[in-house]
């Protein structure tokens, strides 16, 4: 099993976290420079608040273009498939790379700024190889498991 995190302390901090819990080397985690977060030009470093009020439309300046960031999720998913082949392997990311991740996986069915998945803090998905298309599964506490999302 293989951890990859985003070069972020935060993400860091979750896949250690999930090391200790499955008895894997933290020393072992590999850093996937692709999925690192979606930069937000003038938007970076501000609260919800500051944000909303400089710019309403959720559009800053010098922010990455969504096909770019949804086209490098992608890529760094495939690579990670490619190499990886038949082992399991946990993100942790950040949550703008992680929706980034289920669009590109699901080739668009599951829409980046949709409200079908909500990717929460601490949240827990499955993507799973069926039949060569992505299924993708979401923990759902209520039955303690994973429920399919079906899109």
């Amino acid at each position: 099993m293989l951890l990859y995190p985003v070069p972020y302390q935060e993400a860091r901090k979750s896949a250690e976290i999930v090391a200790g819990r499955l008895d894997y080397k933290k020393e072992d985690i590999v850093t996937e420079p692709l999925f690192i977060e979606r930069g937000f030009g003038l938007g970076e470093g501000l609260d919800y608040e500051e944000r909303k009020k400089r710019f309403a439309d959720d559009i800053y300046p010098g922010m990455e273009p969504l096909e770019e960031l949804i086209g490098r999720a992608g890529l760094a998913f495939h690579n990670i498939l490619k190499k990886y082949n038949a082992q399991n392997v946990i993100i942790a990311a950040h949550g703008a790379i992680l929706k980034a991740v289920l669009t590109a996986v699901t080739e668009g069915k599951i829409a980046y700024e949709g409200d079908r998945v909500k990717i929460e803090p601490g949240s827990v998905h499955l993507i799973r190889d069926e039949k060569g298309k992505a299924a993708l599964f979401q923990w759902n506490k209520d039955i303690m498991g994973f429920k399919e999302i079906v899109y």
